[in-house]
Protein backbone atom coordinates (compact mmCIF):
# COMPACT_ATOMS: atom_id res chain seq x y z
CA UNK A 1 0.00 0.00 0.00
CA UNK A 2 1.24 3.13 -1.11
CA UNK A 3 1.15 5.62 1.53
CA UNK A 4 1.09 9.54 1.96
CA UNK A 5 5.24 11.01 3.01
CA UNK A 6 2.69 12.89 5.56
CA UNK A 7 0.93 10.02 6.84
CA UNK A 8 4.43 8.13 7.00
CA UNK A 9 5.78 10.83 8.94
CA UNK A 10 3.18 10.95 11.40
CA UNK A 11 3.28 7.00 11.39
CA UNK A 12 7.08 7.46 12.49
CA UNK A 13 5.96 10.24 15.00
CA UNK A 14 3.93 7.76 16.74
CA UNK A 15 6.55 5.09 16.68
CA UNK A 16 9.72 6.92 17.20
CA UNK A 17 8.43 9.87 19.59
CA UNK A 18 10.87 9.20 22.23
CA UNK A 19 13.81 9.82 20.11
CA UNK A 20 15.25 13.16 19.07
CA UNK A 21 13.82 15.10 16.16
CA UNK A 22 16.26 14.34 13.78
CA UNK A 23 15.63 10.45 14.33
CA UNK A 24 12.23 11.37 12.37
CA UNK A 25 14.07 11.50 9.31
CA UNK A 26 16.87 8.37 10.10
CA UNK A 27 16.74 5.85 7.47
CA UNK A 28 15.07 8.04 4.73
CA UNK A 29 17.95 10.17 3.85
CA UNK A 30 21.76 10.84 4.79
CA UNK A 31 22.37 13.08 8.03
CA UNK A 32 23.35 16.03 5.97
CA UNK A 33 20.18 16.28 4.24
CA UNK A 34 18.40 15.83 7.16
CA UNK A 35 20.48 18.66 9.09
CA UNK A 36 19.32 21.17 6.21
CA UNK A 37 15.76 19.81 6.61
CA UNK A 38 15.10 20.45 10.04
CA UNK A 39 17.14 23.53 9.35
CA UNK A 40 15.16 24.53 6.96
CA UNK A 41 11.74 24.29 9.00
CA UNK A 42 13.25 25.80 12.16
CA UNK A 43 13.10 22.21 13.82
CA UNK A 44 15.51 22.01 17.08
CA UNK A 45 17.84 19.46 17.47
CA UNK A 46 16.73 18.82 21.33
CA UNK A 47 13.41 18.36 20.86
CA UNK A 48 11.89 14.73 21.17
CA UNK A 49 9.64 13.34 17.99
CA UNK A 50 6.50 13.66 19.82
CA UNK A 51 6.99 17.55 20.18
CA UNK A 52 6.68 18.54 17.10
CA UNK A 53 3.32 19.13 15.67
CA UNK A 54 1.77 18.04 13.22
CA UNK A 55 1.86 21.61 11.15
CA UNK A 56 5.18 20.81 11.63
CA UNK A 57 5.72 17.57 10.06
CA UNK A 58 3.72 18.40 7.17
CA UNK A 59 6.10 21.47 6.21
CA UNK A 60 8.76 18.83 6.43
CA UNK A 61 7.08 16.85 4.30
CA UNK A 62 6.42 19.60 2.23
CA UNK A 63 10.50 20.64 2.22
CA UNK A 64 11.52 16.84 1.32
CA UNK A 65 9.10 17.04 -1.97
CA UNK A 66 10.68 20.66 -3.18
CA UNK A 67 13.91 19.35 -2.12
CA UNK A 68 16.50 19.99 -4.75
CA UNK A 69 20.10 18.35 -5.28
CA UNK A 70 22.14 19.36 -7.76
CA UNK A 71 24.67 16.88 -9.11
CA UNK A 72 28.18 18.62 -9.07
CA UNK A 73 30.30 15.32 -9.63
CA UNK A 74 30.84 11.86 -9.09
CA UNK A 75 33.42 10.19 -6.46
CA UNK A 76 36.08 7.54 -6.94
CA UNK A 77 35.50 3.83 -8.35
CA UNK A 78 36.14 3.17 -4.50
CA UNK A 79 33.36 5.24 -2.84
CA UNK A 80 30.85 3.04 -5.60
CA UNK A 81 27.93 1.52 -4.24
CA UNK A 82 27.38 -0.41 -7.25
CA UNK A 83 29.30 -0.90 -10.14
CA UNK A 84 29.07 -2.97 -13.27
CA UNK A 85 30.90 -5.79 -15.37
CA UNK A 86 32.14 -9.14 -14.70
CA UNK A 87 32.27 -12.05 -15.91
CA UNK A 88 29.20 -12.93 -18.75
CA UNK A 89 26.28 -14.58 -17.10
CA UNK A 90 25.67 -17.09 -20.52
CA UNK A 91 29.05 -18.32 -19.66
CA UNK A 92 28.06 -20.07 -16.45
CA UNK A 93 24.86 -23.05 -16.35
CA UNK A 94 21.32 -22.67 -13.77
CA UNK A 95 24.12 -23.38 -11.14
CA UNK A 96 26.38 -21.19 -11.77
CA UNK A 97 29.10 -23.92 -12.66
CA UNK A 98 30.89 -22.31 -15.58
CA UNK A 99 30.26 -23.56 -19.37
CA UNK A 100 34.04 -23.57 -19.96
CA UNK A 101 35.88 -24.88 -17.13
CA UNK A 102 34.06 -28.11 -14.87
CA UNK A 103 33.71 -27.22 -11.16
CA UNK A 104 34.51 -23.56 -11.53
CA UNK A 105 31.62 -21.86 -9.96
CA UNK A 106 30.47 -18.17 -10.01
CA UNK A 107 28.26 -15.78 -7.65
CA UNK A 108 27.65 -12.56 -6.74
CA UNK A 109 29.14 -9.47 -8.33
CA UNK A 110 31.82 -11.48 -9.94
CA UNK A 111 29.27 -12.18 -12.62
CA UNK A 112 27.88 -8.98 -14.65
CA UNK A 113 25.02 -9.22 -13.14
CA UNK A 114 23.35 -5.28 -11.41
CA UNK A 115 20.48 -4.11 -10.11
CA UNK A 116 18.94 -0.95 -8.77
CA UNK A 117 19.79 0.23 -5.34
CA UNK A 118 17.54 -0.69 -2.18
CA UNK A 119 18.92 -4.68 -1.57
CA UNK A 120 18.56 -6.55 -5.21
CA UNK A 121 22.12 -6.61 -5.30
CA UNK A 122 22.65 -7.93 -2.09
CA UNK A 123 19.51 -10.67 -2.47
CA UNK A 124 21.44 -11.30 -5.71
CA UNK A 125 24.46 -11.97 -3.96
CA UNK A 126 23.08 -13.72 -0.90
CA UNK A 127 20.91 -16.09 -3.39
CA UNK A 128 23.56 -17.26 -5.88
CA UNK A 129 26.10 -17.97 -3.17
CA UNK A 130 23.55 -20.26 -1.64
CA UNK A 131 23.00 -21.88 -4.79
CA UNK A 132 26.96 -22.03 -5.96
CA UNK A 133 27.25 -23.32 -2.53
CA UNK A 134 24.31 -25.76 -2.75
CA UNK A 135 25.53 -26.48 -6.54
CA UNK A 136 29.29 -27.23 -4.68
CA UNK A 137 28.21 -29.89 -2.47
CA UNK A 138 25.70 -31.87 -4.72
Amino acid sequence: KLIDLTQMLKRRKKLFSERNAYSLLTGITVKQIINNIMSACSVNKQLFIKDISDVKIENIAAVIKEYKLDVIGTLSLNEAQVTIGGIEVEDFNDFLMSNKCNDLYACGEMLNIDGKCGGYNLMWAFCSGILCGNSVLS
